[in-house]
């Protein structure tokens, strides 16, 4: 089961140290916490070259990721994983309350290359 895999891991160096499963039911939400399940599927959007590193490697490719709304929370896009992917935070606060255009999306595709 791919939330296994995550559930205990160590996670990214906050003053407040986070398991990984954590950080996944978190991110990108102001409020609450998404399923297991969901952060499972969050995981999921994680590049496969990463997630086979280890849990180590995912929560370092994490570390300056946001996980961005296509429909920004701002104009009704929700939490779930179907409305989100992975994004340089410093792009993703930039864009504030617009939603994802294609240049986002294609830009956050190209992560898995240059990262």
């Amino acid at each position: 089961e791919v939330a296994k895999s995550f559930l205990y891991s160590e996670a990214l160096g906050h003053a407040k140290r986070r398991t990984l499963l954590e950080v996944l039911r978190t991110r990108g939400m102001r409020f609450g916490a998404r399923s297991p399940e969901e952060a499972a599927e969050l995981y999921l959007k994680v590049p496969a070259r990463i997630r086979a590193a280890g849990p180590w490697a995912v929560s370092e490719w994490l570390s300056d990721k946001d996980a961005s709304h296509v429909v920004s929370s701002a104009n009704g896009g929700g939490h779930s994983p179907a409305n989100l992917f992975w994004e340089r935070r410093a792009a993703n606060r930039r864009r504030g309350a617009a939603d994802a255009g294609p240049n986002d999306l294609e830009e956050a595709a190209s992560l898995e290359d240059a990262d």
